[in-house]
């Protein structure tokens, strides 16, 4: 659990950091919510996802021994 703010901190930076006008032109195109966001948001927070994701496994594996010992 230590980690889940700073994860969180890390998707809020992802999610600001897509360009607004990007939503306006699906919104312009009448595009899905689904469709906006498999094809605009998901793949540009992907990458700090991604990041996320190696954070939280890494922290997994540190508690690893203690479960198990």
């Amino acid at each position: 659990w230590m980690w889940s703010p700073f994860v969180m901190l890390l998707s809020l930076a992802g999610l600001s950091a897509v360009p607004q006008h990007l939503y306006e032109a699906a919104a312009i195109d009448r595009a899905g919510w689904w469709y906006t966001f498999t094809r605009i948001t998901l793949p540009l927070v992907s990458p700090i996802l991604l990041i996320a994701l190696i954070f939280r496994t890494m922290e997994a594996f540190k508690t690893f021994d203690i479960a198990y010992t």
